[in-house]
């Protein structure tokens, strides 16, 4: 008996695009009732009862000769659900997806390392070459756990209500995707210190600018500000500008200001409007470095846990049916105040 044909099975009744082998085609036909009691009746005789065979089915209650070498039917659809999170989460995706690059971490708290650059230059004959480091006693972290336990009861399972099990999926990798855009502009609107003891936009960072609204005028100066930021050691980073991001009361305005350029202009910017920034100011506007050249913000995940993770067991004690666990843990950090630029009207 193979579990993840049955997952498959189960991914598949959500509406998730999944390959199906001939069998897991067949299983997806079935109530899933019956594929409970069809994946039951795989190892040991299923009882006559429906309640009593689903109970056992998620509960993995089988002879002794079986228990050790099968899921239980309750991991079973976690499987299937975790398909289906993942589908719908890729399909959520937070705004914040253009520009920030995910990370992986392997613990909940830490210190991120935060990598010099700049330092390339000539090196004379017999000379030594220019050291960058790699300090990790920068950037602390702390990834958060966010999530939920969802109770299904049996008659939602017997009553093959399909519907009910994929808004859940839907909803939450929803939740996921806004818990990370939460993590992402909370570090931009909050404004706080950087490594260096500074508040993130700051005059001595030369990446705020004052006075200034979105004008093609004043988005050069921005972007002419960016591109002339410099290392610690006075070396230019030519900083190439990628992503306008603005409230939404600026979404209009931020792409007249590139009408009539071809999408493919170097000079033209991903253009990013973002709730979460109009709740701060509605005037206010950010250019962020091209993402593709250097990180201003990671999002943090630990490793092997990209997207939210799904887990069920049979509900507890007083309680019938299936308890799922739905959780994503993120954070998100500020890597290199140089590539972020704060505009204020």
């Amino acid at each position: 008996m193979d579990a993840n044909t049955y997952a498959r099975a189960v991914a598949a009744r959500l509406g998730t695009a999944v390959e199906l082998d001939p069998k897991a085609r067949q299983l997806a036909e079935l109530p899933l009732g019956e594929m409970a009691r069809h994946w039951y009746g795989e190892q040991a005789p299923p009882p006559d009862d429906d309640r009593e065979m689903l109970r056992r089915a998620l509960a993995g209650d089988l002879p002794i000769a079986q228990r050790a070498v099968n899921s239980t039917f309750a991991e079973v659809v976690a499987e299937g659900m975790t398909m289906a999170v993942s589908e719908s989460f890729r399909r959520a995706r937070p705004s914040s997806a253009a520009w920030v690059r995910p990370k992986p971490v392997s613990r909940l708290k830490g210190r991120l390392a935060a990598v010099e650059i700049g330092k390339g230059a000539e090196v004379g004959p017999g000379k030594p070459y220019p050291v960058a480091s790699v300090d990790g006693t920068s950037n602390p972290y702390h990834v958060k756990k966010s999530g939920e336990i969802v109770f299904v009861d049996e008659d939602t399972i017997l009553g093959d209500d399909i519907d009910a099990l994929g808004s859940i999926a839907r909803t939450f990798s929803g939740e996921a995707a806004a818990i990370e855009d939460d993590a992402v502009y909370a570090r931009i609107t909050g404004n706080g210190t950087t490594p260096d003891g500074i508040a993130l936009f700051h005059t001595s960072h030369s990446n705020r600018l004052t006075g200034s609204a979105l004008t093609h005028t004043n988005y050069a100066t921005a972007v002419k500000t960016l591109r002339l930021q410099k290392t610690a050691d006075k070396k230019r980073l030519r900083l190439r500008a990628g992503v306008l991001m603005v409230p939404c009361e600026l979404e209009e305005t931020a792409y007249a200001l590139f009408d009539g350029r071809p999408d493919n202009d170097p000079g033209r910017p991903i253009v990013v409007s973002e709730p979460r920034l109009s709740e701060h100011s509605s005037t206010n506007w950010y250019v962020v470095a091209d993402p593709a050249q250097v990180d201003s913000v990671c999002l943090l995940y630990l490793t092997g846990q990209r997207e939210p993770n799904v887990r069920s067991e049979p509900a507890p004690f007083r309680r019938d049916g299936l308890a799922i666990r739905l959780r994503h843990a993120v954070d998100a950090e500020v890597v290199e105040w140089r590539a972020i630029l704060r505009s204020e009207a």
